[in-house]
């Protein structure tokens, strides 16, 4: 991984463009795998970047899996993010169904700073 965020971040956008061009290739590489470990990049602009890219790759398969893991570290870090930023992040919650009562109050928690 390189320590330049820019290069993280252009890296993904090459990555969908590897996808549009061999998306056999781009399962081959199972690059699928590590865009989602891209999510938790420490800089903001290349999660966002992975999560666009993962939404463009998995459109035709219904979307993105949200999984709670990553739904909470994302919107933990909706504070370090640009109101751009924010947005796709937002949405992955009309994705999700809370498995308690209790998790809508932690998530309205999270986010009602942003609303």
């Amino acid at each position: 991984v390189d320590k330049s965020p820019y290069v993280r971040k252009t890296s993904l956008l090459a990555t969908l463009k590897l996808f549009q061009m061999a998306p056999e290739t781009f399962r081959q590489m199972q690059l699928e795998d590590k865009m989602y470990g891209m999510l938790r990049d420490n800089d903001t602009s290349v999660a966002h970047n992975a999560l666009a890219v993962l939404h463009e790759v998995l459109r035709e398969q219904g979307g993105i899996e949200v999984k709670k893991k990553i739904l909470y570290f994302l919107l933990n870090r909706l504070g370090e993010m640009s109101e751009g930023q924010r947005i796709p992040v937002l949405n992955l919650l009309l994705r999700y169904t809370p498995e308690k009562e209790g998790e809508v109050f932690e998530i309205m928690n999270l986010i009602e700073e942003y609303l």
